[in-house]
C-alpha cells in the first residue's frame, strides 16, 4: 500500500465511523473544532494535519482505536539486556 492508498483507506474508514454514528461532516467539524473543509479533505483521502486527524477521532469517540492501529511496541529481551534496563532513546548509526 502506498501513501495515497493509505490516505484513501483512512478517509473511507473515518467516513464510515461518522456515518455509523449518523453524524454530518459539519457536526464532526464543530465537535472537533476544525473547519468543514478539513473534515472533507480527510474523508476524501487528501490528507490533513496529524492534529486534525486526532481531533476527528476524538469527535467520533474513536481515539481508543489508535492503540489498535499503532500499539506501543515492547522492548525485546535482547535489546533490554544490551541496555542494562535503560530505555532506548536513539537509533544507532548504520555502517
Amino acid at each position: 500500500m502506498n501513501t495515497e492508498q493509505a490516505l484513501n483507506e483512512i478517509g473511507e474508514r473515518l467516513k464510515r465511523y461518522r456515518l455509523n454514528r449518523n453524524l454530518s461532516q459539519k457536526e464532526i467539524a464543530e465537535r472537533a473544532g476544525i473547519g468543514l473543509a478539513s473534515v472533507a479533505r480527510l474523508e476524501d483521502g487528501k490528507g490533513s494535519t496529524l492534529a486534525n486527524f486526532i481531533r476527528v477521532l476524538t469527535a467520533l469517540d474513536a481515539l481508543d482505536s489508535l492503540d489498535a492501529f499503532l500499539p506501543m511496541p515492547s522492548i525485546s529481551p535482547i535489546q533490554l539486556a544490551k541496555l542494562h534496563g535503560k530505555e532506548r532513546r536513539k537509533a544507532s548509526k548504520k555502517s
